[in-house]
């Protein structure tokens, strides 16, 4: 494939992403309920959100070794693969050996720490022995991730979803069998495998895209592309790293609380339904991303505005339709999970809620990509994360994983307005006549 080739209409490619993404992400969302309830009946609301503090303990450090390679891949990728693939091949030799060194880096250090982390941090000296073991979810989520963002630039959105669906089916198979045989450790061993399992389906999807559109990925003189790193990943590196620790920090100071891992676990129960939530406004982000990146490399500005105004539209509806039907039915979803979880209804309720504008926020995060606005993302992430910290600190002593929840909704609330305020500066400087700032 090359530049001179005519791509398919904005319309039929957002239709071919979504038409392929659709039902085996409703496979994927519907799956990873699954397994969270499965895991609580298996486990018992106490062990359950032990296994929720150790999985957040493992996204936190992937995510933070992530780095924002996964979104740098999305946005060279949509724009060079069919304009520059020679320097393509230098940024995604660049990348993957950056994703390569800090996945490794991250993974010996759960290994060294896990002792310290689960006794200092969580008051639960337990829990060392299954930290250790979801090292390797970090080690292999952390390559995923890079991964995805280069199948999500290449628009291959056909064999993404049908990875997704047998990682999906893998993850609820291996909890099964896993968290019944060993309990808790088990749970964390699926982790880890159901992580190597999409990791071995993606390397075998890149290298076939790599030789359709005829681009090598290349280790010589990848310090050409630095500025990828200075310009683009940095900032998104570090909105990852500071959202990431966040999120843990607040974790943490909930289960340090007097029933805090039950708390945990009534969070994290109330939590899994966010994923229906955002299950039609993710999947066309997922679309629409590579595709605004792609037009605005093309200085299609306008057709980049509608994409934008249909995911907005999109988004706000269904995103508030699905929250609706799980507040009228948080107290039967809850039961799902075992008689215990039945004192969250509250929580669920509100977490439904803040999915709403968390839903909106990431839509409104989209031109700031797509622009190269990243650094502005940088400082909406600080504010985001500073109101979580303050209000949680203040709030799960004496509400719980209620405070937690309403944490969440002061820091989303603030970041929705921030991104319509720099969403705004944008378009201004995009507009006829104006400098492109």
């Amino acid at each position: 494939m090359n530049g001179n080739e005519k791509q398919p209409g904005i319309r039929t490619r957002l239709l071919s992403g979504i038409k392929w993404t659709a039902a085996v992400a409703f496979v994927v969302s519907t799956s990873h309920l699954a397994t969270s309830i499965l895991a609580a009946r298996l486990l018992g609301l106490e062990e359950f959100g032990e296994f929720s503090i150790i999985r957040s303990t493992a996204v936190m450090m992937s995510n933070v070794a992530a780095m924002g390679i996964g979104v740098a891949a999305t946005k060279h990728v949509a724009e060079l693969r069919n304009t520059n693939p020679e320097r393509l091949g230098r940024i995604l030799g660049l990348c993957s050996l950056i994703t390569l060194v800090t996945s490794g880096l991250f993974t010996l250090a759960l290994l060294l720490l896990s002792d310290s982390i689960s006794t200092i941090s969580f008051h639960s000296p337990q829990l060392a022995e299954p930290l250790r073991v979801s090292a390797l979810y970090i080690f292999f989520v952390t390559l995923n991730e890079y991964q995805n963002g280069v199948l999500a630039g290449f628009e291959s959105f056909a064999k993404l979803a049908r990875i997704n669906a047998v990682q999906a089916v893998g993850t609820l198979l291996l909890i099964a069998t896993l968290a019944w045989f060993w309990g808790l450790t088990g749970a964390a061993w699926a982790l880890g495998l159901s992580g190597v399992l999409n990791w071995y389906l993606n390397r075998r999807e890149i290298r076939r895209q790599l030789v359709v559109h005829n681009i090598a990925a290349s280790y010589r003189n990848i310090l050409q592309e630095k500025e990828v790193l200075t310009n683009f990943a940095l900032p998104v590196a570090f909105s990852g790293i500071i959202g990431a620790v966040t999120v843990w920090v607040c974790n943490a100071f909930l289960v340090r609380q007097p029933e805090g891992m039950a708390q945990m676990a009534i969070f994290t129960a109330a939590g899994s339904f966010r994923s229906l939530v955002m299950f039609v406004p993710g999947l066309v982000i997922r679309v629409a991303t590579p595709v605004l990146c792609n037009l605005v490399g093309e200085k299609n500005y306008s057709a980049s505005s509608r994409v934008f105004r249909i995911n907005v539209l999109i988004s706000a509806v269904t995103a508030s339709c699905a929250a609706g039907a799980i507040i009228l039915l948080s107290s039967e979803l809850l039961t799902l999970f075992g008689k215990k979880f039945g004192g969250g209804v509250e929580v669920a309720s509100l977490v439904a809620v803040v999915s709403v504008v968390e839903v909106m926020a990431n839509t409104l995060y989209q031109p700031l990509l797509a622009y190269g606005r990243i650094w502005w993302q940088v400082r909406v992430v600080l504010c985001w994360s500073l109101i979580l910290t303050g209000v949680s600190f203040l709030t799960v002593g004496d509400y719980g994983a209620l405070g937690l929840a309403g944490a969440y909704f002061a820091a989303h609330l603030v970041s929705l307005t921030m991104y319509l305020l720099v969403g705004y500066r944008i378009k201004k400087s995009v507009e006829p006549g104006l400098v492109h700032t």
